[in-house]
Parts: C-alpha cells; structure tokens; sequence
C-alpha cells in the first residue's frame, strides 16, 4: 500500500508540474526546484509498478489465484475505492487548465 502512495505522490507531482507551467507560470515562482523532472516522477510511478507487480512472482507464474488474492488485495482495494468515490461523488479528473496552482484554495 505504501508504494501505490507513492504512485499517487509521483503522479500528483508530475501533474502539478505541468499544470504550473500550462497556466503560464515560470518554476521560479516554485520554493523547491525538483532537479530530475520529469525523469524523477516518470522513474517513481514505473519502479513502484515494477515493486508491486515483483511481490509474488511465483504466484503470477503458476496462476496461483488465492496466493495473488492476498498479495495483490490492496491494489483492487484501492482501485475500488477510487472509483467507488469518483462515481457516488460523479467527480472528474482535473483538467490542467483548470487546476489550482497558485495555493490559495489551500489557504482558507
């Protein structure tokens, strides 16, 4: 469960990212410079895949199904989850455009 966190902390940085610079908004605007973006997020998203996928091994080789049940539950928990939220909520994806970067919703 911690590394589909960390997915979703890559995948918000790397997003955020783009937003800023979408919206017309120079990096030095930015406290904190990411040195390797967008290498950085791009690497963490796939290494975290990469660690959840290599946690059973021998159970994805053999179709094992009750061994990959309980290796992989949290994943299809998450994912229902979220998108348990986003249909009871009818939310959306954010279009970059229209995201939030300045702070100021924060700051309330």
């Amino acid at each position: 469960t911690g590394f589909i966190a960390w997915i979703g902390i890559a995948l918000s940085h790397f997003r955020f990212r783009r937003a800023f610079k979408l919206q017309g908004h120079d990096l030095s605007e930015l406290k904190y410079h990411s040195k390797l973006y967008p290498f950085g997020p791009v690497l963490a998203m796939v290494l975290c895949v990469i660690v959840i996928a290599g946690q059973d091994i021998p159970s994805l080789l053999s179709l094992n199904w009750s061994h990959m049940a309980m290796t992989y539950f949290s994943v299809v928990l998450v994912l229902v989850l979220y998108l348990g939220f986003k249909f009871v909520n009818h939310t959306k994806i954010v279009r970059l455009k229209d995201m939030d970067v300045s702070g100021a919703e924060s700051a309330r």
